[in-house]
C-alpha cells in the first residue's frame, strides 16, 4: 500500500521537495532505530566469541552473521549503531527543547522591555556568553564532571547554545512589541505577563520553531564531538562519538568501525537539514 496520505499531507502543507525527502529519510532512520534492536538476535553489550571473530581473534567484517561486522570487543556494530542513533536523537531533541525554552523566555522578556535596564542587562549577559568558546567550555566542564546522564548532557549543550538563539528571538520580540496591537493592549491596561503570554509569544513562536529546526544538525555534531573526547554518558552506553573514537585506531584493518557511525551521522544531519526546509522556506501568498 502506497503511503499517499502522508505524501498528500506534506504537499498540502506546502512542503518543498527537499523537506519531503528529509521527512522520508528521518522516518526511515526512526524505523531502523526501533526495529533493529527488536529484530536482531545479536547483543549490543556482549561479544560474540563464536561467530564474531576471525581465527586470529580480530573482529569480523560485514557479513551474514553480523550485517555491519563486530567491534573490537566482538559486539554487533549494527545493533550498537541503532542504540547510539536513538541516544543522539533523544539527547538532541531534549537539548533543542531546553535551548528554545531559554531563548523564548529571555528573548521575549528582553524584546518586550526594549531599551530598559532588563534589556540592557540581558544583552550584556548574551555578549559575555557569546565570548566563550563553546566546545572548550564544555570540555573543561566535562573534564571535571567526566560522566553525566542524558539530562545533564542536554543541560550542558543548552548552556552554550542559548545565546545566539536568544539574540534572534529578542530582535523578533522587539519588532512585534512595537506593533499596534501590543501598544493598544498596553494602553488598555493589560498586564505585562498577559501581553507576553497571549500576544507576544504566539507571534514569536514560528521563528523559534524555525531556529530549532536549524539547530538539530549542529546539536548532533556537538554531542558527537563531546562524546569523541570522552564527555557524556559513561560506557558501555553506545554513542556515535564514542564509536568513532573506539574505531579510529582500527580504521585500516576494520574501516566499518568508523564508516558506519560516520554515515549515520551524515544521514541524520542531512535529513534534519532538509526537513527544516518545511519551516524555513518562505511561502508566497
Amino acid at each position: 500500500m502506497r503511503p499517499e496520505p502522508l505524501r498528500s499531507a506534506a504537499r498540502a502543507a506546502g512542503w518543498p521537495a527537499s523537506a519531503r525527502v528529509g521527512a522520508w529519510m528521518f522516518a526511515a532512520l526512526l524505523l531502523a532505530v526501533v526495529a533493529i534492536p527488536i529484530l536482531s538476535s545479536s547483543s549490543a553489550w556482549d561479544g560474540d566469541y563464536q561467530h564474531g571473530q576471525m581465527p586470529d581473534g580480530r573482529p569480523i567484517g560485514p557479513g551474514a552473521a553480523h550485517f555491519l561486522g563486530t567491534d573490537r570487543l566482538l559486539r554487533d556494530v549494527l545493533v550498537r549503531l541503532a542504540l547510539a542513533s536513538a541516544h543522539s536523537i533523544e539527547l538532541t531533541v531534549l537539548a533543542c527543547t531546553l535551548t528554545a525554552s531559554i531563548a523564548l523566555v529571555l528573548g521575549c522578556t528582553a524584546g518586550y522591555f526594549e531599551g530598559r535596564w532588563l534589556d540592557r542587562l540581558m544583552q550584556v549577559a548574551i555578549e559575555i556568553a557569546l565570548g566563550f568558546p563553546a566546545i572548550l567550555l564544555l570540555m573543561t566542564v566535562g573534564s571535571v564532571v567526566r560522566r553525566v546522564d542524558l539530562a545533564g548532557m542536554a543541560a550542558l549543550m543548552a548552556a552554550v547554545s542559548w545565546p545566539w538563539m536568544t539574540v534572534t528571538v529578542r530582535a523578533r520580540a522587539a519588532e512585534v512589541s512595537r506593533r499596534d496591537f501590543i501598544v493598544g493592549a498596553r494602553a488598555l491596561g493589560a498586564r505585562d505577563v498577559h501581553i507576553l503570554w497571549r500576544h507576544l509569544l504566539p507571534n514569536v513562536m514560528p521563528l523559534a520553531l524555525r531556529l530549532v529546526a536549524l539547530t538539530v544538525a549542529p546539536m548532533i555534531l556537538l554531542e558527537t564531538a563531546l562524546a569523541y573526547v570522552g564527555v557524556g554518558c559513561p560506557p558501555p552506553v553506545p554513542t556515535l562519538g564514542r564509536m568513532l573514537y573506539e574505531g579510529q585506531d582500527a580504521i585500516l584493518g576494520a574501516p566499518w568501525l568508523v564508516l558506519a557511525p560516520a554515515l549515520v551521522l551524515t544521514w541524520i544531519g542531512v535529513s534534519a537539514t532538509l526537513l527544516s526546509n518545511a519551516l524555513v522556506v518562505e511561502r508566497r501568498s
